[in-house]
């Protein structure tokens, strides 16, 4: 298998290239057209409240759809295809969630319908079926409520997605998951550039969607359950933390938002792992870097427990 890897190296780090040029092109030109049609988003963390491009996630999106095609027909990756589908599923939810703001009752159900199409499609029994729903059910959602910081959601995820790769190659030695993982990690690092304190862009729910829905995907397809759950412990902790909240789901707070809109202080009426880190350390940015070290000790814990 590594041998396979091997003579194909060559031509996917040129796709690589090819795909990192293009992303960081295209966010350029995505952020001069955002803003100047007004789609953009007010950064409340700058005292200067500077209007930032929204809905970026979509360059992520257009180039894994681009990138998924060129590895399935140039390089014979049929694997892609289901991850694809699911993280397509999740980027046009994303989109529609962005334009008209979903009720949370019908992302539910949305959500709900995306996991039995990829149990449907990957599953055999009842159990396999339930825990294939519930797994992209919440892998699909969770990083876009792990949000609000410039470069945090898109950062971890970056992260995440490195490490994913980084697995694939050391303990699968397999093309497909390796191909597939890489190549998302480049889009999202390039995405990052702009996404990065001070953001230029904001990914937007059809960015965190799309991250969300290849993250769920790729653990359903390569059977990587226990290590996108490690990755995503951030994310689980931060939900367990809101949940737990008394009134976190009242019409005030959600229309409020996590933080507060004028000071990078935490909200009081509610705890969650972003406003706990806020508390120790109120500096945006490095709450952010925080936030990326921790998922890179996590990164590190998976790789060498599983060696």
């Amino acid at each position: 298998m590594l041998g396979e890897i091997a003579s194909l190296s060559g031509s996917f780090v040129a796709l690589l290239i090819v795909m990192f040029v293009l992303t960081v092109y295209l966010t350029k030109r995505y952020v001069r057209w955002a803003s100047g049609r007004g789609i953009t988003g007010v950064d409340h963390h700058k005292p200067e409240k500077p209007e930032v491009a929204e809905w970026g996630g979509v360059v992520v999106f257009a180039c894994f759809v681009f990138f998924s095609l060129v590895l399935y027909y140039f390089f014979g990756i049929h694997e892609v295809g289901f991850i694809l589908m699911i993280t397509s599923l999740f980027g046009v939810y994303g989109l529609v969630d962005d334009i008209s703001e979903m009720h949370h009752h019908h992302k539910l159900l949305v959500s709900v319908l995306f996991g039995l199409i990829a149990a449907l499609t990957i599953g055999s029994g009842l159990l396999e079926v339930v825990w294939i729903v519930f797994f992209t059910l919440a892998a699909g959602n969770i990083v876009n409520i792990f949000a609000g910081l410039n470069g945090l959601e898109m950062g971890v995820s970056t992260i995440a997605v490195f490490f994913l790769a980084l697995y694939s190659l050391v303990f699968l030695g397999a093309v497909a998951p390796l191909y597939i993982s890489m190549g998302f990690f480049v889009i999202l690092f390039a995405f990052l550039i702009f996404n990065s304190y001070p953001a230029d862009v904001f990914p937007g729910d059809v960015g965190t969607l799309v991250v969300g829905g290849f993250i769920a995907s790729f653990a359903v397809r390569f059977d990587l359950y226990l290590q996108a759950t490690v990755l995503l412990l951030p994310h689980i902790l931060d939900c367990i933390l809101k949940g737990s909240s008394k009134g976190y789901f009242s019409p005030e707070v959600k229309k409020s938002g996590d933080l507060n809109g004028d000071e990078l202080k935490p909200r009081k009426d509610f705890r969650h792992l972003i406003g706990e880190v806020l508390k120790r350390i109120p500096d945006e940015k490095k709450a952010v870097h925080f936030f990326w070290a921790v998922e890179i000790v996590l990164g590190i814990v998976l790789v060498v427990v599983s060696l």
